[in-house]
């Protein structure tokens, strides 16, 4: 079938029994264009006109699989002053791509995501914008099916961007594939090396020298076969702690040995000297070495959504031995959509910090890094003072409730197609913490959960702000129903012998407690004392802290 013929059954006939019927009768087509055309609108009952952009595929009735790519047809419309309808003419892509499956734990869920490339008719790369988006070959069609909202990956990539990282662009669109309505889909931009995206310097076809191109590396799942290294193992509170690198550029079948070699020597040399390092000194150590702010912001948006995903998968650092002061640097942002509150019930509370969180265990364990710059000093400064400088304008309760709302109602009547076709919302679909039995209400408590973990967040960072003065010893909330959390700052890890003192001068509560070195948070059950006002009071060889606590219940 040539090419111009193909473009034109795609344009006006978009399902896949028209596609059949036109190549049975390629000779009547400009006859039969009328009637095939009005045929195919008709069949679909759920889409015909959006706010949103209309993507429309097209494989011929073949399986997409998770890989290699399927080679299909797009077509995108889009008319930013008027409603896009499924009989207008592709105004934005109008050709070929390859496409495939994405997606880890979420490739097996009803509704997919998928990668596609556009290409040209001999199947080579087509770089081009689309819906604004810098040129390019790579993209993602990301499919918001756990986050009920919505909303989640868009928000998170767009916080990220105005920190300074860059992360992935994104814009709704709505999805017809092979003829079937798909949904609310985002468009994004692929991961890679490019101007516009990571821009590190590309390795050229003259030279493969290590110091002479960037990398893009990833720490990342277990669920396909790792094209990497693993790290050395590293004992972290008395367990071993490994994890798990991944070559993103140059790509795992492309780079060289030597090139596998430096960067491996490169993350190797600042993981041994951050872990040997010991307070107060730990900065001499790691600084050397990394993007300070870099990772501070991506401590600061992953603990922001409480992202139980993040540090150990799809966790993205660039190096670029070219640049003027070579050092690591954290990002792009990826993979949100199991943030703020919307992953079963640990997860959902908007409470407790994420860097910290094992209970996932091996394989997917995160670094040690954000436990050791959390003992440090100018790590938590920097942190607090980014935090602090933020949250007027990005960390906002007031503005981002307002931001939610604007995408709710560019999303308005997209939704309510999309829950026809996927109707789940009020269900517990699996990992999802379910909002209520209306989008209303998920978009409720997405704003609620997002207002308490700034409030929550700002009470901590004031605390970690605290814990740099010498005997710093903070019990709360106060008061207290009796579940009192403790946090101090220890100087090396220590068992510390917990006292609780009523006014009397009476014992009436002992713990012994075994503290790391740097920033701890120990939870402590006072159920069983009276209200009143107690003492607290903390000691180990070295040190004395106390602290009041009220009960009152």
């Amino acid at each position: 079938m040539q090419r111009d013929t193909i473009k034109g059954i795609m344009k006006h006939a978009y399902f896949l029994n028209c596609i059949f019927i036109v190549s049975m009768v390629r000779s009547l087509f400009i006859l039969l264009f009328g009637w095939l055309s009005t045929l195919c609108v008709a069949q679909n009952d759920i889409l015909t006109s959006s706010n949103l952009p209309i993507f429309i595929i097209d494989t011929e009735g073949v399986d997409i699989p998770n890989e290699p790519k399927t080679r299909g047809y797009l077509g995108i419309i889009h008319n930013p002053d008027s409603i896009n309808t499924i009989t207008d003419t592709f105004n934005v892509y109008d050709g070929w791509i390859g496409i495939e499956v994405r997606g880890n734990g979420t490739a097996d869920l009803e509704k997919t995501s998928y990668l596609f490339e556009t290409r040209k008719e001999n199947g080579s790369n087509n770089n081009v914008e689309l819906l604004g988006m810098p040129k390019e070959n790579d993209w993602v069609l990301y499919a918001p099916y756990i986050d009920k909202s919505l909303i989640r990956n868009v928000m998170s990539y767009d916080i990220a961007n105005r920190l300074g990282m860059y992360s992935s662009r994104t814009h709704y669109c709505e999805l017809i594939l092979n003829g079937e309505y798909r949904g609310v889909f985002v468009l994004m931009e692929k991961i890679k090396r490019d101007k516009n995206r990571v821009p590190v310097t590309k390795f050229s076809e003259a030279s493969t020298d290590p110091e002479e191109g960037g990398y893009i590396v990833r720490i990342d799942s277990w669920f396909n076969e790792i094209l990497g290294w693993t790290s050395d193992t590293y004992l972290v509170n008395g367990k071993e702690r490994t994890v798990e690198f991944q070559y993103v550029y140059p790509k795992a079948e492309d780079i060289t040995e030597d090139q596998r070699q430096y960067i491996e020597e490169v993350i190797t040399a600042f993981e041994e000297d951050l872990y040997a390092a010991e307070a107060p000194h730990i900065s001499d150590a790691y600084l050397p070495h990394i993007d300070l702010n870099s990772f501070v912001d991506y401590l600061l948006l992953n603990e922001f959504g409480k992202n139980p995903d993040a540090y150990r998968l799809s966790t993205y650092f660039h190096y670029d031995p070219t640049s003027v002061d070579p050092k690591i640097v954290m990002g792009p942002a990826w993979d949100h959509n199991h943030c703020y509150g919307s992953y079963a019930i640990y997860e959902n509370k908007y409470t407790k910090w994420e860097y910290d969180n094992h209970w996932f265990g091996f394989p997917g364990q995160i670094p040690f890094w954000w436990e050791k710059f959390m003992e440090d000093s100018t790590f938590v400064k920097t942190f607090a003072d980014r935090w602090n400088m933020h949250k007027a304008e990005i960390f906002n309760c007031e503005l981002l409730s307002a931001r939610i709302d604007v995408w709710g109602e560019e999303l308005s009547q997209a939704q309510e197609r999309n829950f026809t076709r996927w109707p789940i919302i009020g269900v517990n679909e699996p990992f999802d913490w379910n909002a209520g039995p209306t989008y209303a209400d998920e978009l409720t408590y997405l704003k609620e959960w997002i207002c308490n973990r700034i409030e929550w967040m700002d009470q901590e960072i004031e605390d970690l702000e605290a814990s740099l003065q010498e005997g710093f010893l903070n019990a709360y909330p106060n008061p207290s129903q009796g579940l009192v959390n403790i946090s101090f700052r220890s100087n090396a890890a220590h068992e510390w012998k917990l006292n609780v003192h009523n006014l009397k001068g009476e014992l009436v509560y002992t713990k012994r407690i075994q503290s790391k070195s740097g920033y701890n948070i120990l939870p402590v059950e006072l159920r069983d004392l009276s209200n009143g006002l107690y003492i607290l009071t903390m000691i180990n060889e070295e040190e004395v802290l106390t602290d009041k606590i009220i009960i009152n219940r």
